[in-house]
């Protein structure tokens, strides 16, 4: 699993977003078994004055998190040294999730928490077809009030790709239909990792687990 956080996101919401971690991972032996092969994970920042909306930063530079308790520690320890930021481009982490699929060839699982809008739409659509030419999903966590129109896009209309490799969940959306917090936090869980036994099943039908031989690809 591929972790990045947009620095502008509110402490509130990065709050119910570390429960949602939480009760993925206590849920990870029957929702993530089958597709796990590390337990390490990559976590990344975004939208900060040094990256804007052409790069990303290691949370933690001298490595990778070993687990979920690691990455939210962490978490903790870097934003209040990071200045925030715009606009937001979701280009430059998928290309980055896609180096780690190259070194790898391992499938991934990029997870992206963010609380807005991208501003740089062709860029981040090129870049979600182009990363089906590798064994990675996207799912985009939004938190906050959006606007969300665009993640919508991605996720159901998006042409020209070889398969859906991109997964929108909004997180109060989710919350508000249910009946305690308790369960929204697992449906949420759930419904996150919803399409992921499908994609990975494609990701095996496509040979993408044992080489990454270029797809032919389209423009956006």
């Amino acid at each position: 699993m591929l972790v990045f956080y947009q620095q502008t996101i509110p402490s509130n919401y990065m709050k119910q977003v570390k429960r949602i971690s939480f009760e993925i991972s206590k849920n990870r032996r029957w929702i993530l078994a089958p597709f796990a092969t590390s337990g390490f994970i990559p976590a990344y920042g975004f939208g900060d004055v040094k990256t804007s909306d052409w790069s990303v930063f290691k949370l933690k530079p001298e490595g990778e998190c070993k687990d979920l308790d690691e990455l939210l520690q962490v978490y903790d320890t870097v934003t209040p040294t990071i200045s925030l930021s715009g606009p937001t481009n979701f280009a430059p982490l998928i290309y980055e999730a896609i180096e780690i699929c190259e070194k790898v060839q391992n499938y991934h699982i990029l997870v992206i928490v963010a609380d807005g809008q991208v501003t740089n739409e062709k860029a981040t659509r090129k870049a979600i077809v182009r990363a089906c030419q590798y064994p990675l999903s996207i799912i985009v966590v939004g938190v906050g009030d959006g606007p969300w129109d665009m993640m919508k896009v991605f996720d159901e209309s998006l042409p020209r790709r070889p398969w859906d490799n991109f997964h929108f969940v909004e997180f109060h959306e989710v919350m508000q239909k249910a009946d305690s917090i308790d369960s929204g936090e697992l449906s949420f869980a759930v419904q996150s990792l919803l399409e992921i036994p499908d994609q990975y099943n494609i990701v095996r039908q496509l040979g993408l687990l044992r080489s990454v031989s270029p797809i032919p690809e389209h423009s956006p």
